[in-house]
C-alpha cells in the first residue's frame, strides 16, 4: 500500500493486540510498512494508532506525538 492509517480505539482491544505476539494486525501492519522495495509512503495513525504503530517498530527512530494519557 502507498498508505497504512492506523485509527486508536478501545484500550482494552489495543492491549490485546499488543499483547498477542502472533497478532495478524501487528503483522500485516508490519510486513506492509518495511518491506523492501515497496515499503508504503505514508505510515499514520490517529490518537492510540501509535501504540500500536509503536508495537511494530515503525516508528523507531522517528519523534512522535500522541493524546497526552498515553
Amino acid at each position: 500500500p502507498h498508505l497504512i492509517w492506523v485509527p486508536g480505539g478501545d484500550a482494552d482491544v489495543l492491549a490485546a493486540i499488543i499483547a498477542d505476539k502472533e497478532s495478524p494486525f501487528t503483522a500485516y501492519v508490519t510486513q506492509a510498512g518495511s518491506q523492501a522495495g515497496s515499503q508504503a509512503e505514508w505510515v499514520c495513525s490517529v490518537c492510540e494508532g501509535a501504540v500500536l504503530l509503536a508495537n511494530t517498530g515503525l516508528l523507531n527512530g522517528h519523534t512522535i506525538t500522541t493524546h497526552w494519557a498515553f
